[in-house]
């Protein structure tokens, strides 16, 4: 579904966006959905308690509920007997299907990602062919981490923090409605990059950060492995050792870091550089390299949101660079010339404190963004400091590969470190605390809208 392209035909525009919900937001009749009686977040089979994780993996499994309802056949799932708050424990189960959560109101049930003040996980992921729509509920207390980097001795660089995107929801691909909804107090974190940890003594170079956990430092003259991408990674690079460089990394998965060498084991400069990350993941620290030819070890380079690894120390070396951040990271700090002092990691970004779409479509009616944020992470502190990520989009980032599409949506109290300011502009490239990317807005959209208390 290409929503961006279809507002802009000869037909009117709410009958268009009318259209495309009447494709997410089935209605739920007798007998067509699954119920859920519980505000846990687990329970024990056959109890009689249905949770919402039980009945998003019932769908999946295609298995009947607690309470025999069957999920085949139909996508909705009905909350509206509750009342209160359900307070997830982890990651709800990934949307891979169509899923419809349908509430009571978003002033009668919330679905949190920890207690008020303390932020514990993302609420919910999406992933092509998914299409998940949420229906008459709030969303509170979401949390993206990105993974710190792995630090580094005095002469191997930090890993380079992975990126947080998408406190709230994190849609990879797909499709996403919000209507008659709240997000409300979520957060995207860049990670820190690594910093110098000890004296000389072990000297692999620190993982990078990964979008789902922190890189491991160095070990003797192994490099750390880099932090998990979940829920996006399928494998973490390796950290090198004497014979290898550190390895480069999976989607969302932070980089190994460099090799360190020493008297009598054989290597050179190339063997000490960090892995390379892919989307979300920090790039490896520099091992040392006890060579006196060639080039330094670098660090690797972030993938996008990462922050890139700090270069690694070698005996007699110039100066130079650190590894490169990606989109939004920051780089690695350099080695410094004649001290065979190494550089610390790049911090990574936080990118979409509410909604983070990589790709695929988001249409919105009657919806509230309320004091959700995304945070830069800081640069490693070593001989050579890294550079920090940056904080893009409090509420919603919108990668080029994704649509969005809004009637009566309201922005109240987002921020996000590094917005570049100005008016909001539908249809046009934004930077705002509210918005990264193209929006298009239908009647009434309120942006900035005054501050108030959520009711």
């Amino acid at each position: 579904m290409h929503m961006t392209s279809a507002i802009h035909g000869n037909a009117p525009k709410a009958a268009l966006f009318g259209m495309a919900l009447a494709l997410l937001a089935p209605i739920a009749s007798a007998g067509l959905a699954l119920r859920v009686n519980s505000l846990e977040d687990n329970s024990p089979p056959g109890d009689g308690i249905v949770t919402l994780r039980e009945a998003m993996q019932a769908i999946r499994s295609g298995q009947p509920t607690d309470l025999g309802d069957n999920p085949v056949g139909t996508s909705v799932i009905d909350l509206r007997e509750l009342s209160g708050e359900i307070e997830l424990q982890s990651l709800l189960p990934r949307v891979d299907r169509a899923m419809h959560l349908l509430g009571p109101g978003r002033k009668v049930l919330a679905i949190s990602g920890g207690a008020e003040g303390g932020l514990r996980t993302r609420l919910l992921h999406v992933r092509q062919p998914g299409t998940l729509t949420i229906e008459g509920l709030e969303l509170r207390n979401g949390l993206a981490q990105g993974g710190h980097g792995g630090g580094g001795q005095q002469r191997s660089g930090g890993g380079g923090g992975g990126a947080g995107v998408g406190g709230a929801i994190l849609v990879e691909s797909g499709a996403l409605a919000l209507l008659s909804s709240r997000i409300r107090n979520s957060a995207a974190r860049g990670g820190n990059g690594g910093s110098q940890t000890l004296p000389a003594g072990n000297e692999g170079g620190g993982g990078g950060g990964g979008i789902g956990g922190d890189g491991q430092t160095g070990s003797g003259l192994v490099g750390g492995s880099g932090g998990s991408g979940a829920p996006l990674a399928s494998f973490v690079g390796a950290g090198g050792d004497a014979n290898r460089p550190g390895g480069n990394s999976s989607e969302g998965a932070g980089a190994g870091g460099g090799s360190g060498c020493t008297t009598g084991i054989p290597c050179s400069a190339l063997t000490a550089f960090g892995g390379f990350a892919q989307f979300g993941g920090g790039g490896g620290g520099g091992g040392w390299a006890l060579v006196s030819g060639g080039v330094s070890p670098t660090g690797g380079d972030g993938g996008f949101g990462g922050g890139g690894g700090g270069r690694g120390g070698r005996l007699s070396a110039s100066d130079g660079p650190g590894g490169l951040g990606g989109a939004f990271g920051g780089s690695g700090g350099a080695s410094i010339a004649g001290g065979n002092v190494a550089g610390g990691g790049g911090g990574g970004a936080g990118l979409g404190g509410a909604v983070f779409m990589r790709a695929g479509s988001l249409l919105m009616e009657d919806v509230e963004f309320v004091g959700n944020r995304s945070e830069r992470g800081l640069g490693g502190s070593h001989g050579s400091s890294g550079g920090p990520g940056q904080g893009k989009a409090g509420a919603l980032f919108i990668m080029d590969a994704a649509d969005a599409v809004a009637l009566r949506v309201r922005f109240i109290d987002n921020s996000a470190t590094d917005a570049t300011g100005g008016g909001f502009t539908p249809g046009q490239a934004s930077d705002t605390g509210d918005v990264f990317g193209v929006l298009d807005s239908l009647d009434l959209f309120v942006d900035g809208f005054e501050a108030s208390t959520p009711d």
